[in-house]
């Protein structure tokens, strides 16, 4: 038995095919390494890894770092494959703009499916199936590309353009067992790494957070999951919206929260970047020099060192 990193499932399941196999491509390369900190069994891919990098990685873990190209009972490790069609309703953005906007924790979205749709300024236009960060359109910036998505009769998400201030996620890892932590995304929305360290939150969201569990629970998702939300200015007024997007898969903050665990550190923070910098104290190199997304552990025990080794990796 071997694993699989199958980051390219959410991309097959709106791709419009009916069937997954499970391969060894670009993208799932790009973080398979990172089942080695976790599961014993050899990571199946096509990859050849230099011995400068399994020496590294060997010598941080103490065993041996193996992978297999036999695709011969392959586990799928980032996601669970069941039913398509339920896999697509799982993981389709709708599902979690729907329920959002039913619930009453979001009021100003909306989804939208004509190409006689009237566009608004400073809105948000999402592709229902893309992961978190990407398929993210602004009007009147990327108006051809919008307008063109619905004249192929693409369905898309409008929300406004708000001035985030904290972007968090609720990790759930069992019906009483949920952890919340920072996230850090850029100005265009793409995920730089997360942060672990607790948002305070109120009641209320919590509230919203246990309503989420419990419907994705009955539609047939499985532990772990997570809720993305996120806290904005509103004319001088801070305002939180509690389920921006469900992703019910590990995520990169299940990553960095396992991670924390290996390294047994008090706090920690995952961070991707497109390059390394090699001289900062506590940073722990954890990909591949050759790979396009370059990801790194920071392990401390006080908030203002990391703050602080955060700052200067993402300078």
């Amino acid at each position: 038995m071997s694993w699989l990193f199958n980051a390219d499932y959410e991309s097959f399941l709106f791709s419009g095919k009916n069937e997954y196999n499970p391969i060894s491509n670009k993208i799932n390369q790009e973080f398979e390494y990172l089942i080695h900190f976790f599961e014993d069994k050899p990571i199946f891919t096509t990859k050849k890894y230099s011995k400068e990098y399994t020496d590294h990685v060997e010598a941080m873990t103490g065993r041996e770092f193996r992978t297999t190209s036999s695709n011969e009972k392959v586990l799928n490790w980032w996601c669970s494959v069941g039913e398509i069609e339920q896999d697509r309703l799982l993981h389709s953005k709708l599902t979690s703009t729907k329920f959002s906007i039913q619930r009453g924790f979001e009021s100003e979205a909306k989804i939208i499916d004509s190409s006689d749709a009237k566009l608004m300024s400073n809105m948000v236009y999402k592709l229902p199936g893309e992961f978190s960060g990407r398929g993210h359109l602004v009007y009147p910036r990327d108006a051809k590309r919008i307008k063109k998505l619905l004249a192929q009769s693409k369905c898309l998400i409008e929300e406004p353009l708000r001035n985030r201030v904290q972007d968090f996620s609720s990790l759930a890892l069992a019906q009483d067992k949920i952890i919340s932590y920072e996230n850090i995304v850029d100005e265009k929305f793409q995920y730089k790494g997360t942060k672990l360290i607790s948002p305070k939150m109120d009641e209320g969201y919590f509230k919203a957070i246990n309503e989420t569990v419990g419907f994705y629970l009955q539609m047939g998702a499985t532990f772990p999951f997570s809720i993305d939300s996120y806290r904005y200015l509103d004319k001088g007024t801070i305002k939180t919206a509690a389920v921006c997007e469900v992703n019910v898969r590990k995520t990169m903050g299940y990553i960095a929260l396992k991670l924390k665990e290996f390294f047994s550190s008090d706090l920690g923070a995952l961070l991707i970047t497109n390059s390394r910098k090699e001289s900062i104290p506590d940073t722990i190199w954890l990909s591949p020099r050759e790979n396009l997304f370059q990801l790194c552990f920071i392990a401390v025990n006080d908030k203002d060192i990391l703050e602080d080794r955060i700052r200067h990796i993402l300078e």
